[in-house]
């Protein structure tokens, strides 16, 4: 798992080299997380986004836990 900041908030990667197949968005709760096909794993998570209302720590909290 590796945290980016950017301008507008924290990219979680936890599988950056699994193809995304899916998208899934929660503008109003300011997050967005990509689905990829990892053939050793399944569906997993690729990336996480959530913008500036969330701490570092909030982030990684939730990113530890799987949320």
């Amino acid at each position: 798992m590796k945290i980016r900041e950017t301008e507008e908030g924290y990219i979680v990667e936890f599988f950056p080299e699994t193809k995304v197949v899916e998208r899934r968005e929660e503008p109003e709760i300011g997050w967005w997380v990509e689905i990829g096909d990892s053939e050793e794993f399944g569906l997993v998570v690729v990336r996480a986004f959530y913008d500036k209302r969330y701490s570092l720590e909030e982030v990684r909290r939730y990113a530890e836990a799987g949320e």
